[in-house]
């Protein structure tokens, strides 16, 4: 689990810490609020990290929520676990958002051109693709439909689209994702940024200190939750690709960003397969499984507009070499003078 800041928590004394809070919480509701099913669920946030999001839903099934990560912070540095539960009650009873509310009853209707405008695509953790869910593919990744909710500074809140849905709605998948792609660049605005330049905005860094030579480029989006998904806007590839003169290598960095960088296939054979474990190595070390989006480095060219893996690039490119090779003319045979 990580937490704000990428910090690495600790996950038994995390479960310890859910566990005596939630308690806490259950024993100090107000009168009003006794024997009300309380939620724990992850949560991205509007910066994109990933934490558990604890709610007191109402008959609507909506309602306001606590980050139970800050929470654990404060406990872990002394905060007794019974103010951390009052505080959290004061967050969880207050009242939901309009906005929430009305989404919620489009919802509710089940017509689909009540929802339509709140459609959205995302990249679903490698392995995680939820269970029912309309997916298409995008190359080798699944990609699924959300209907968003809301976007504050308490985070991104969406509903997932499954695929028993779209009869009820009277559409098929395509649709679906044509409408929802159509969508995602209004909902969730690209953000293509050098890579100095975003460290230095978001983790604060200067740019010395976060210098990228050779260039690379983070693509998020603004809500930058679930933000890998824009590297699949349309012409966000022949967009990377061309800073790179017509190739490039996409690093899966996690589903709410990834980075473009320099065509590692120039490189060489041994260091451009070395990449698919650094991505690797990052996803183990610094990424919860709900983070990690893939286990290789990718290449997309203008030549052939395919985003494929490294390694299977390389593979394909040294085949056709292999057959250009047979065409090539045998030299002749000298032919033996006769005496």
């Amino acid at each position: 689990m990580e937490g704000h800041g990428k910090i690495k928590i600790d996950e038994a004394l995390y479960a310890r810490f859910e566990d005596e809070v939630t308690e806490a919480v259950k024993k100090a509701l107000p009168a009003e609020y006794k024997g009300s099913d309380i939620t724990i669920e992850n949560i991205q946030s509007s910066d994109g990290w990933c934490y558990r999001g604890m709610a007191l839903p109402n008959e609507d099934g909506i309602g306001s929520i606590a980050d139970l990560k800050t929470f654990y912070m404060k406990w872990s540095f002394g905060t007794p676990v019974e103010t951390c539960a009052r505080e959290i009650i004061e967050i969880i009873t207050a009242p939901a958002p309009e906005e929430l509310k009305e989404t919620v009853k489009a919802l509710k209707s089940g017509e689909y051109e009540k929802i339509k405008d709140k459609l959205y695509v995302t990249l679903p953790a490698l392995g995680k693709t939820p269970e029912g869910a309309a997916v298409k593919k995008f190359g080798e990744f699944d990609a699924v439909c959300r209907i968003l909710v809301s976007a504050d500074a308490n985070g991104v809140r969406s509903a997932l689209v499954k695929e028993n849905r779209l009869a009820h709605w009277g559409i098929d998948k395509e649709t679906l994702f044509a409408d929802a792609m159509e969508n995602s660049e209004r909902i969730a605005p690209p953000v293509v940024e050098r890579m100095a330049n975003f460290l230095a905005t978001q983790g604060g860094l200067s740019p010395a200190e976060s210098a990228d030579v050779p260039p690379m480029y983070v693509v998020t989006t603004e809500l930058m939750s679930g933000g890998a998904a824009a590297m699949f806007y349309p012409g966000m590839l022949d967009s990377l690709a061309g800073k790179f003169d017509g190739a490039c290598t996409i690093l899966p960095s996690s589903v709410n960003e990834i980075i473009a960088i320099q065509d590692v296939t120039a490189l060489g054979e041994d260091k451009a397969i070395n990449f698919d474990s650094m991505v690797r190595e990052i996803n183990a070390t610094m990424l919860t499984p709900d983070e990690v989006l893939g286990n290789n480095a990718f290449r997309y060219d203008l030549k052939d507009r395919k985003l494929e893996r490294v390694a299977d690039y390389e593979a394909r490119r040294q085949a056709e070499e292999a057959i250009e090779a047979t065409k090539m003319p045998k030299p002749k045979k000298a032919k033996r003078q006769g005496r």
